[in-house]
């Protein structure tokens, strides 16, 4: 049996989409240390114990990167210290400082939000300005997450620490389901586009002739609302604070400094916007010189746009639900 061209054409741009979604989540998607809480004490013997264990170019370079975080953490709590004790402002840009190299560290670890964000631009055939928007919103509304929780649950209702960083697995919850409804939207804008077209396909093989395209169409024309469709990607990234934002204002919560670690915050959410951007730009460019592999073809073009479109759609939805079942499952639970 021969298989016919656009069977083929259509299996390769959906293998290249998915050997690229691969790649992101193997490096930036560990959800064994997505969830890592961190601390301005440094990592205990048992996290050190399994750093040391763990073997590997990826895992060392990992490991790498969780020792500068852990150096920065210790700078930023000698930072908060020294702030209580000067009583001058100097200290506080040494510290807002620290908390943005913080952000960048932090942001190269593994976690959801950059698989999300990649996964919903390798499907939505962004731009790169739209990339980096997104990049910068959601670490935004991050750091604004976090500010909220602890001034809530800390300062208003004057909850413990454990019970304030406790509070961050229901909104953890909240962003695993909101990953779900974006893919399931960008699932169905797949769907009905692809439904629309073969409708008019058909009309057009009536006596109108076909002069349309052969790919998927572009979510934005599917759904009909990229801007809602950004908004939901930014909030379900985003309503998840930063762990090492909540532990930053805690402790500066402590000594008395609260607005300190504010500003702390906000330096931390560009450090991390600018990371995110990175791995953001490099996806739109890799989708789109995957789309220039394809050239002037155009049923080529539309097959390899409709396997990424599918690809970044099915991800976004898988990965969301994987997080879900991992944070409400038994295990979780007991």
């Amino acid at each position: 049996m021969t298989l016919e061209k656009p069977f083929v054409n259509d299996l390769a741009g959906l293998v290249l989409a998915v050997v690229l979604l691969l790649g992101l989540v193997a490096v930036f998607g560990s959800p064994s240390s997505a969830f890592a809480q961190a601390s301005l004490t440094g990592p205990s013997s048992g996290q050190a114990a399994a750093g040391a264990a763990e073997p590997g170019i990826l895992s060392s370079l990992l490991q790498r990167i969780r020792a500068a975080q852990f150096r920065l953490q210790r700078d930023l709590a000698a930072g908060v210290r020294e702030l209580k004790q000067s009583g001058s402002l100097l200290p506080a840009f040494s510290l807002a400082f620290l908390a943005f190299l913080y952000g960048i560290f932090h942001a190269v670890g593994p976690g959801h939000g950059k698989v999300v964000i990649s996964s919903y631009l390798l499907a939505d055939a962004s731009r790169l300005t739209r990339g980096i928007a997104i990049s910068f919103l959601a670490a935004f509304v991050q750091a604004l997450s976090a500010i909220a929780l602890v001034g809530v649950l800390a300062v208003l209702l004057d909850l413990s620490r454990f019970e304030t960083t406790g509070s961050v697995r229901y909104l953890e919850i909240a962003s695993y389901v909101l990953v779900i409804g974006v893919g399931l939207w960008m699932l169905y804008g797949i769907v009905a586009g692809w439904w629309h077209r073969h409708r008019r396909r058909g009309h057009g093989h009536h006596g109108h002739g076909c002069g349309h395209d052969h790919g998927l169409p572009d979510l934005d024309r599917a759904t009909g609302s990229g801007l809602g469709r950004v908004a939901a990607v930014v909030m379900a990234v985003g309503i998840r604070p930063c762990s090492g934002a909540v532990i930053i204002l805690l402790f500066t919560l402590a000594h008395g400094v609260f607005a300190i670690g504010v500003g702390a915050t906000l330096a931390m959410s560009v450090g991390t916007a600018i990371t995110v951007s990175a791995l953001a730009a490099l996806t739109v460019m890799s989708r789109q010189f995957a789309m220039r592999l394809a050239g002037t073809n155009a049923k080529w073009a539309g097959r390899l746009h409709g396997g990424l479109s599918v690809a970044g759609a099915v991800a976004v939805l898988g990965f969301g639900t994987l997080l879900l079942v991992a944070a409400v499952g038994p295990q979780a639970l007991a």
